[in-house]
């Protein structure tokens, strides 16, 4: 039996919940599993075990396409979290009066904390609805587990489309200004 792969905090990263996804799950996944393990070898016993599990399970030969692809998918995934990274550094950057920003350890998502007066609620309400882009508050995440934060919101990075949000955001911002 192969020893499983775990992530940065030490959990076991789940083979079959990696395999029964649909291809663009498969895709996003293999990027989110290299930044949790950080190790490319690790990333590869994994996939490694996922081919063949997913040969067992007789799984759509376009997951198996991906999942033998995965070094060119890893690198290109990487690649679109490293540039996104890039781009939101900038863009807080512009704004330390309204966010403060830390980049999170292991994921393509974050939640930045929001500084103006008017809460993060109002914030995301106003963005959606005036400029078009949908960024959660924190409270959207809450959990019996312990207190949710009531000053932050989820921005994702790991789809490469990020720039059209940035620049409405961007936009909307300036014009409220």
């Amino acid at each position: 039996m192969p020893r499983p792969v775990l992530d940065r905090f030490g959990h076991v990263v789940d083979i079959d919940h990696f395999v029964a996804g649909e291809i663009g799950d498969a895709l996003l996944d293999l990027g989110r599993l290299h930044y949790a393990t950080g190790d490319f070898a690790s990333s590869a016993q994994f996939y490694d075990q996922a081919v063949e599990h997913a040969e067992e399970a007789g799984l759509r030969q376009q997951r198996l396409i991906a999942l033998r692809n995965r070094q060119r998918i890893l690198a290109r995934n990487c690649r679109i979290i490293d540039d996104n990274l890039l781009l939101l550094d900038a863009f807080f950057a512009r704004y330390p009066q309204l966010f403060e920003w830390r980049v999170s350890d292991g994921s393509c998502m974050a939640f930045p904390r929001y500084l103006g007066a008017d809460g993060v609620e109002v914030f995301t309400r106003r963005l959606v609805e005036e400029a078009g882009v949908l960024l959660l508050p924190g409270s959207v995440y809450a959990s019996e587990l312990g207190p949710t934060p009531t000053d932050r919101f989820r921005i994702g990075f790991g789809r490469a489309d990020i720039e059209q949000g940035l620049a409405a955001m961007d936009a909307w911002l300036a014009a409220a200004a």
